[in-house]
């Protein structure tokens, strides 16, 4: 059982460090296109995924998060309006990280 989980964690960052990567080989291969890509990567989210975690996951989960709280949809969307805002062209390729400090990715 230990196995499993370890390599499911394993999987889980391997997938986001690749997607991590082709956004910002996509995003230097378009910046002279005025084409800029940004990824948001946040902690565990409220909402009906959340809440259907077991309560041990969930507590494990709200432990690594220095506040202590799920991240709120609406921090997601003010990060995206941001960005979408073209205010920030340089930070293309950027990782914007709405894990509170945490860690755990």
């Amino acid at each position: 059982m230990q196995l499993t989980v370890v390599f499911q964690k394993a999987v889980y960052a391997d997938s986001k460090a690749a997607l991590t990567k082709y956004s910002y080989d996509i995003a230097r291969d378009n910046a002279k296109n005025n084409i800029f890509v940004y990824v948001i990567a946040p902690g565990p989210v409220e909402g009906k995924m959340f809440e259907s975690l077991k309560l041990d996951v969930k507590a494990q989960c709200l432990s690594s998060m220095p506040t202590g709280q799920t991240i709120k949809v609406q921090e997601i969307v003010d990060v995206a309006d941001f960005l979408a805002s073209g205010k920030v062209p340089s930070a293309t390729g950027g990782v914007f990280d709405l894990m509170g400090a945490s860690w755990a990715h």
